[in-house]
């Protein structure tokens, strides 16, 4: 077989294709002769004792012009008949080759099938999604209870900022929304109604008719004490120089519980597959009075709470005694033929 016939083999054209070399199957001596290995010899008797005809030496005479142009084989080098490999080194090979091929179209294939479930299960998902929320979208002439009452809580919590003065222990008692009225499809109104609730009681200054005697005699006081300052003749009498203290009357205006409530305007309107809250506090009604005054803790001291049973008999003793001081020092000044101070 020549060097042509030999690169032309099925086998080799089939490993140049690949771009792999192809192992050998079988040990070459240098004489030419075949070593197979000993399973194959076992399995093939002829493959262990191959039949070489002896070599027929061609005149020189007989020789063709092509056969003078192949190239000769060196002395040494070995060349491979392919018609002495054994059969079953054929068949093997060709096994070998269909396991490989069967193993790389088995892996694209399953591939292909895990891309083509996964692609179809999230097809699914996001049909059954955009079915759910076309048919909540449909069935529902309103926005959720969920979205409404997160709207309320956002909404009283601004209220409560706006409402709760500084000194004044006020928090959020509840924020709900209630349905008003739908003037068209796709659009609803609402009233978000704020409660407000104090924590503690609040006071500012008493200003009732009840209290306007004790401030006329605490206004009194202060200008008899005046006069007494005023004057070195008053001065020199040493019981118009402790004067009694009336102090600072203020009286309760809230007490702690009392609620504000609060109503704000909510519109809804259907975009697409939601709804679109927007709250209008401009729009905002005070359902309730507001809260005036401060917490005990922010008033002057000393204080009296006027109306308070524990304050009442304090209350009159300091205005008799207010009284008393304010006879003395008219009676001290019209002795010492000076104007009266009232």
């Amino acid at each position: 077989m020549s060097d042509k016939e030999e690169i032309n083999h099925p086998w080799e054209r089939y490993y140049a294709a690949q771009g792999r070399e192809r192992v050998e199957q079988m040990r070459v001596t240098r004489g030419g002769a075949a070593l197979p290995s000993a399973r194959k010899s076992a399995a093939h008797p002829r493959a262990a004792n191959p039949i070489v005809p002896p070599a027929t030496p061609v005149p020189a005479s007989e020789t063709s012009p092509a056969a003078e142009a192949e190239p000769k084989v060196a002395s040494g080098t070995t060349k491979i008949d392919w018609n002495e490999v054994p059969l079953v080194e054929l068949i093997d090979a060709a096994a070998q080759q269909r396991t490989e091929v069967e193993t790389e179209a088995r892996r694209v294939h399953d591939a292909v099938s895990l891309l083509r479930v996964l692609s179809i299960g999230l097809a699914a998902v996001i049909a059954i999604v955009f079915a759910f929320e076309l048919v909540q979208a449909l069935a529902n002439d309103r926005p959720a209870d969920a979205r409404l009452s997160a709207e309320a809580e956002r909404v009283g919590a601004a209220m409560l900022r706006q409402y709760a003065a500084p000194g004044q222990s006020i928090a959020l008692a509840s924020a709900r929304a209630e349905f008003v009225e739908a003037p068209e499809k796709g659009r609803a109104n609402f009233h978000v109604l704020v409660t407000l609730e104090l924590r503690a009681p609040l006071y500012a200054p008493a200003d009732s008719n009840g209290a306007q005697a004790y401030l006329q005699l605490q206004r009194a006081l202060a200008d008899a004490q005046q006069r007494v300052l005023a004057s070195p003749v008053l001065r020199a009498q040493p019981t118009l120089l402790s004067p009694p203290t009336m102090p600072a009357l203020i009286a309760q205006t809230h007490r702690r519980g009392e609620r504000l409530t609060i109503r704000v305007p909510l519109e809804a309107q259907r975009r697409g597959f939601s709804w679109a809250l927007v709250a209008h506090p401009e729009q905002r009604r005070v359902l309730s009075p507001l809260f005036v005054g401060e917490t005990i803790d922010r008033q002057p001291r000393p204080h009296l709470v006027f109306g308070a049973a524990a304050s009442r008999d304090e209350v009159r003793r300091l205005q008799a005694e207010a009284r008393a001081f304010i006879l003395a020092v008219q009676r001290a000044a019209a002795g010492a033929g000076g104007p009266s101070p009232l």
